[in-house]
């Protein structure tokens, strides 16, 4: 019981000499793992349209553009490299509030996760993945964006992670 007490006190006036002095402490913990074979990967994606860049007529409100297809192609070494694919769009300032992106795996619809696709799970190296992409402007978009430029940028970024 004494040594929880003196343990106690000597914690509290720890406490408040650190608090005035701004010093912390960091406690941690080792542990000796058996020695082991350790691998490396390379990986290298590629992002190209399908049918070239695509051409989108203006968006009027309540419209949305046609589906064009983003193909994403993964290749690399490593018997444990696997990815996912993040996509990502931005538009000028002033449409921002007005615009929706949406981004899917064009096979099976599935909307691609902001964590990136697969949203669990890796794709393999050699993996393509074709994502169909589109944007609508809300039918309630103010007049005073007539004639102006969308101007969508659209960010491929992949994710290594373990196979």
């Amino acid at each position: 019981m004494r040594h929880v007490r003196i343990g106690v006190t000597v914690g509290a006036l720890l406490a408040l000499v650190v608090g005035v002095s701004g010093v912390h402490a960091l406690w941690g913990r080792s542990e000796t793992v058996p020695a082991g074979v350790t691998l490396t990967g390379d990986l290298a994606v590629s992002a190209s349209w399908l049918g070239g860049s695509p051409v989108w007529a203006p968006l009027y409100p309540g419209s949305t553009t046609p589906d064009a297809t983003l193909r994403v192609t993964g290749s690399g070494s490593g018997s444990t490299l696997g990815w996912r694919v993040q996509i990502t769009s931005t538009v000028a300032t002033q449409f921002a509030a007005y615009t929706t992106f949406q981004a899917r795996e064009c096979v099976t619809g599935t909307v691609i996760p902001a964590g990136g696709y697969p949203a669990s799970g890796s794709l393999p190296a050699g993996a393509v993945v074709d994502v169909c992409v589109h944007y609508t402007l809300a039918s309630n978009a103010p007049g005073t964006l007539q004639g102006q430029q969308v101007s969508p940028r659209i960010s491929v970024v992949a994710q290594q992670v373990g196979g």
